[in-house]
């Protein structure tokens, strides 16, 4: 079980080497989606942050920023992070059955594409978007989160997880079980480190813990 090292989270910022780039990506997120720019937001995000959505194939960026401008789905999904969800946070929003809508409905359309289903795409695509409310997912953040202090040795949140599913009414094939399980879990960390830790909520940000979680 890994131990909570309240210095090295806390000195997150140290660590955040590639901090210039991932400002020059949240920049880019704000501009409006014609195509170059909505492929270059799709590109950027795929090679800088690993998602291996190009290997799904030939031209597969072009053929996402095509499909995703020729629906009012993805644009209804952008009015919505920047309407709704805008001034919101993860701890705001987890129990908001809209944030894993929204994840799930941007998996179905990508996968219409890809043939794939593409959760931490979708985290990751959709963290640039609202980095306040969507955290980055993938195997290396949910091994080192599933087996930390404060989660592994909590014999009942799973039970928790499943009843906080059925309070939110969520329909199978709506939303991936995988990320909202994840979003969960984090929130119950975030809740953890600031009771035994005594770290404020404001020093907790989903950035701190991508980085603690990830080099951990």
């Amino acid at each position: 079980m890994k131990k909570f090292n309240k210095r090295s989270f806390l000195d997150w910022r140290s660590r955040y080497t590639w901090e210039p780039l991932d400002r020059a990506i949240y920049e880019l997120y704000r501009l409006p989606n014609d195509f170059n720019t909505l492929n270059s937001k799709l590109l950027v995000v795929s090679r800088c942050y690993n998602t291996n959505i190009e290997k799904r194939g030939h031209n597969i960026i072009d053929k996402l920023a095509g499909s995703f401008l020729s629906t009012g789905s993805f644009g209804a999904i952008v009015r919505s992070l920047r309407s709704d969800l805008k001034t919101a946070s993860l701890i705001k929003c987890y129990n908001n059955p809209s944030m894993y809508l929204i994840h799930g409905k941007l998996m179905q359309m990508v996968k219409k594409v890809t043939g794939s289903r593409e959760s931490v795409f979708a985290s990751k695509f959709l963290h640039f978007y609202a980095p306040n409310i969507f955290p980055i997912m993938d195997s290396i953040t949910e091994e080192n989160l599933y087996g930390h202090e404060g989660i592994k040795d909590n014999g009942n949140i799973e039970n928790d997880y499943i009843a906080h599913v059925k309070r939110m009414k969520l329909k199978d094939g709506t939303y991936d079980d995988r990320y909202c399980r994840f979003c969960f879990y984090l929130c119950r960390f975030v809740g953890y480190i600031h009771n035994k830790y005594h770290i404020s909520y404001e020093a907790i940000s989903l950035k701190a813990l991508d980085i603690y979680l990830y080099l951990i």
